[in-house]
């Protein structure tokens, strides 16, 4: 088993300072770093995979490697008890399209 090395070191420093960890998370990866080079490979794996690019177009690549955008492609009908405006909506707590009227409730409701 290798010794870490000091490359692998400076890459721990610098993907911390892009992970959402705390401090106190970080201060102790810091003060008990791996001992050999394939403990070192683990855990910048895993940094790797918390780590939040900086650069938006690889936020979304990422975010999209990872399917955690969710495509929601279902609405709500509602109609509002106030105007009559019939709508759709993606959420399930909204206001009436028309007269902002909190009022409402959905279609298939009786």
């Amino acid at each position: 088993m290798e010794e870490i090395e000091y490359w692998q070191i400076d890459k721990i420093e610098s993907m911390l300072h892009l992970c959402p960890y705390d401090e106190q998370t970080k201060t102790d990866i810091l003060n008990n770093l791996p001992e050999t080079k394939e403990e070192a490979y683990e855990l910048l794996g895993k940094l790797w995979f918390d780590h939040i690019p900086r650069d938006p177009r690889d936020q979304f690549n990422k975010m999209m490697s990872m399917n955690t955008l969710i495509e929601r492609d279902f609405k709500f009908s509602y109609i509002c008890n106030d105007c009559g405006e019939d709508f759709e909506s993606p959420n399930t707590e909204t206001l009436c399209t028309e007269c902002l009227s909190p009022n409402i409730k959905e279609h298939n409701e009786s």
